[in-house]
């Protein structure tokens, strides 16, 4: 009987130390540690730009987004300059891409200038075509040389003129044009008036 008291007490102890032992791993592991909480930070005061937090990290402040501009305005994204030069709804672009029926292409013609230190590169994913809905339209690849689904890298401090195309139903308006390229500055995205 003594035995079995003892070989209880051995297996208690061990299950007890086992039982310690994850629960400091799990502990560890979810950050119940020394380790600070980072600040909360009050969406009706933001830090300003740069201010460190409790945590010892720095927060950007927001960045606004602008109304959108109208077609012939400079707009800005990062480092990037968007001008969209017009907007014209067609049926057919180049010969190769028709308008399904009821629909129209929207060509915009746009000119983009790269404002940092090095050649950037831009595409239509960096596009997007909402309605005052707020639903969107998917850009329309094209094989044209030199549009945005074939567009060269632009140099640092220069410009280039391409055009981006969306199908559209016939005769929509209240349309804009949202340019939001990658960027390591914190910026809102350029938006034009299209239609």
């Amino acid at each position: 009987m003594e035995g079995d008291t003892l070989k209880t007490g051995k297996n208690s102890i061990l299950t007890a130390l086992l039982v310690a032992a994850v629960l400091t791993v799990a502990m560890t592991l979810a950050g119940c540690g020394s380790a600070k909480t980072p600040a909360k930070v009050d969406s009706e005061a933001p830090a300003a730009e740069g201010a460190a937090t409790e945590g010892g990290t720095t927060e950007e402040a927001p960045v606004a987004q602008a109304a959108p501009s109208a077609i012939g305005d400079k707009v800005t994204s990062g480092d990037w300059d968007l001008v969209v030069d017009k907007a014209t709804g067609v049926a057919e672009v180049e010969g190769d891409i028709k308008a399904a029926d009821g629909n129209e292409l929207l060509k915009i013609d746009i000119t983009l200038t790269n404002n940092g230190t090095d050649a950037g590169s831009t595409g239509p994913a960096y596009f997007h075509l909402v309605d005052s809905t707020g639903g969107e339209f998917q850009a329309t690849p094209t094989n044209v040389q030199g549009w945005i689904f074939n567009m060269n890298p632009i140099e640092a401090g220069k410009s280039a003129k391409t055009t981006i195309v969306y199908e559209v139903p016939e005769g929509k308006e209240e349309l804009t044009l949202s340019f939001e390229p990658w960027s390591d500055k914190a910026s809102a995205p350029a938006q034009v008036t299209v239609r």
